[in-house]
């Protein structure tokens, strides 16, 4: 009863509205909410939740309509000779009507040839927002959709199924027709769940639903069957292709158009049949592609057990992804998306972690510390065609660190169009640092990505190319989106600086303990321990923590390190042998009070007291510059000889320690690395040393 009450109080509808919609209502966009929700379950047999291994976020609807109009926007440019202005006015709720676009014959032409892909579709929020997109601008161009209705019906060649789909779209309404031939020609999407994949089927499905003609006194009230949408949505890993393996008698595809062609056309009719003829295509398909290869192929090819192994009317993933098998289509004008964000370092199923699952993949941007998300940039525009448009919102930390250099370079390559830094807060459920990127898969002369960053998602809408700044001359190095003022001062400073990477310094990591409740002790303790046993006074060390660390000089909290060492060689090759704590009685003894806990830390040495390798260890009995290694403020101490630093700081030896404290606490380098330093998904800052090496 309870239950009933509480959906009584929403209004539930199956229309998916424009974000500028007034109505207040629940409609099919809550699936995408759903879906995520479903993800933060947590599996009780991992402890984890889905999503989280999953990297799955639903991106908010202004964003989808942001990116979506800017790709097709971009692709129009390249079709037509429609005004840029003009054509982001077709996306628009207006009283612009067909007679305002000369083009718009060319236009129509565009949509009827566009291929958009989703290679990680999620709940299908980018392929519903191509599909109301190019809906709404159909609706000006060809408000009775004549026009549309002729060119669908045109691309079929089998006569009778032609004239029943004929048959249907007359006694269909105009958003029906045009929403369904989009939907038949134009959107596609990949993702390696199935309930990602039936949900962005349950989208379409409810998108057509809600423009079907009612008639009470037809059979089934006149509504048809929906389409089926087997090749429109697959459940594939996108990162992997087919084996690279040859056929006996070719290369890859070669001498299969024969095949291909007749699996085209099942698919083209298995979209909207139904019944008996339906069962029939089916085993028509994979009876097809069994019949492709000899035994001894099936029994020896990879490739070839891959082919005829896949079911597209099975609910299971495929472990790879070719667009021409599953969609019968080479390569897309638009892949736009929100891929997932998954450290490679990860364990994807206990064991093999990511970066082993794709290093063999030849990913020229694969960084073994890097994110799953920068091989879906390189996949994505590898699935482009010539000249064709990928719109991604990822993690925006490519553009600052050491993992994104190859990333970085591979865009430079390319013709990055617009760059969009957002910052954190654009998904309720992820606190990760965002950016969006539209980038033409083309190599210009020239490149002029015009950038912006935007800490308010509301405005992104109202966007115009004033409020873009230029950015030339890209690289490898760190992307910093900065004013044209800004972008003077430091061409200025480049010009006549030296980098802080050509400085006679090294710079390293603080201690890691592996349990700092045992080894890091207050001064009482320490005295205690020296009062017990003399010898205990060799290897206590003072210890300063990232707290610790003020501008120019570290307060001393009167914290000390046990440092049981685990053995290093000096600079000029001399061993030090690890620390026998058994001459050491009184510290033996004071840890043994943890030994359980120090033996089943990780990070340990030869033994559960001795801490774990540290190449540069006498490095903390040099003069040093200390800073905190994550944080909100950025200070930078002096550190004397013989003072030891927690890993929560990192420490810089070398020439000029004292001078270049000062530098580095002053406004310019602070700023510097405010814009130049990757972030955490709270906003800290992260001094790692790529953050640094570019300073001047």
């Amino acid at each position: 009863e309870n239950f009933f009450a509480t959906l009584e109080r929403f209004h539930f509808t199956i229309d998916e509205n424009s974000i500028n919609d007034t109505e207040v209502s629940i409609d099919p966009e809550m699936l995408g909410t759903i879906f995520e929700n479903l993800l933060a379950e947590i599996d009780p047999d991992t402890e984890k939740s889905a999503r989280k291994s999953t990297g799955s976020f639903y991106t908010p609807r202004e964003i989808v309509d942001y990116m979506v109009e800017e790709s097709l926007v971009s692709y129009l440019l390249t079709k037509t000779n429609t005004d840029e202005i003009l054509l982001h006015e077709l996306f628009q709720e207006n009283n612009l009507t067909d007679s305002d676009y000369a083009d718009k014959h060319k236009i129509i032409d565009a949509f009827d040839q566009i291929k958009i892909l989703d290679p990680a579709c999620g709940s299908g929020a980018f392929p519903m927002g191509a599909l109301h997109k190019i809906d709404m601008a159909l609706q000006k161009l060809d408000p009775d959709a004549n026009i549309w209705k002729q060119k669908q019906l045109s691309k079929i060649n089998n006569v009778a199924y032609r004239n029943a789909l004929k048959d249907k779209l007359d006694k269909s309404n105009v958003e029906y027709i045009r929403k369904l031939g989009i939907i038949q020609n134009s959107i596609y999407g990949v993702d390696i769940q199935t309930i990602a994949t039936e949900i962005s089927k349950l989208r379409c499905f409810l998108s057509l639903v809600v423009d079907e003609n009612i008639n009470d006194d037809a059979e089934n009230r006149g509504i048809y069957p929906l389409p089926n949408l087997e090749f429109k949505f697959v459940t594939a890993n996108s990162l992997i292709d087919l084996a690279a393996d040859k056929r006996q008698s070719g290369l890859d595809f070669e001498g299969m158009n024969q095949n291909l062609q007749a699996l085209q056309s099942i698919r083209d009719e298995y979209l909207q049949t139904n019944g008996e003829e339906k069962e029939k295509l089916k085993v028509q398909f994979l009876e097809l592609q069994s019949q492709e290869f000899s035994e001894l192929e099936i029994k020896t090819s990879k490739k070839a057990i891959q082919l005829i192994s896949w079911n597209p009317f099975k609910y299971e993933e495929s472990n790879w992804f070719n667009p021409k098998w599953m969609f019968g289509i080479e390569a897309f004008d638009i892949v736009v998306g929100n891929p997932p964000y998954i450290q490679l370092q990860k364990a994807r199923n206990g064991t093999e972690k990511y970066a082993d699952l794709y290093k063999e993949e030849k990913f020229a941007t694969f960084a073994r510390t890097g994110d799953i998300y920068a091989l879906f940039y390189e996949k994505g525009i590898k699935l482009l065609k010539q000249n064709g448009l990928l719109c991604y919102i990822t993690s925006n930390k490519w553009m600052r660190a050491n993992y994104g250099k190859s990333l970085r370079k591979f865009f430079s390559e390319k013709t990055p169009l617009k760059l969009i830094d957002l910052g954190p807060g654009v998904f309720n459920t992820a606190t990760v640092d965002t950016n969006i990127l539209l980038i033409e898969n083309s190599q210009q002369k020239e490149i002029a990505l015009k950038a912006l960053t935007l800490t308010d998602k509301e405005k992104i809408n109202s966007l115009s190319d004033k409020d873009f700044t230029v950015l030339m001359d890209l690289s490898e190095e760190s992307w910093i989106i900065l004013s044209q003022e800004e972008y003077k001062i430091k061409q200025r400073i480049e010009q006549i600086g030296t980098p802080l990477k050509d400085w006679d310094i090294k710079i390293n990591y603080g201690i890691k303990t592996g349990y700092n409740e045992a080894f890091i002790i207050d001064g009482a303790t320490k005295d205690q321990l020296i009062e017990k046993d003399s010898k205990s006074a060799e290897i206590i060390k003072p210890i300063l923590r990232g707290r610790d660390i003020k501008r120019y000089k570290a307060e001393f909290a009167d914290k000390w390190l046990i440092n049981t060492h685990n053995g290093y060689k000096t600079s000029n090759g001399k061993d030090i042998k690890p620390i026998d704590i058994n001459d050491y009685p009184a510290i033996k003894e004071y840890l043994d009070k943890y030994l359980v806990k120090l033996q089943k830390r990780q990070d340990k040495g030869v033994t559960p007291y001795n801490l774990r390798n540290c190449a540069y260890l006498e490095e903390f009995d040099k003069e040093k510059i200390v800073w905190k290694r994550i944080g909100s403020i950025i200070r930078f101490s002096y550190s004397e000889i013989g003072e030891y630093c927690l890993d929560s700081t990192v420490i810089a030896i070398g020439k000029y320690v004292k001078y270049l404290t000062a530098l580095l606490n002053s406004k310019l380098h602070i700023k510097e690395m405010l814009q130049n330093s990757p972030k955490t998904g709270t906003g800290d800052v992260i001094i790692s040393v790529q953050a640094l090496n570019p300073l001047i």
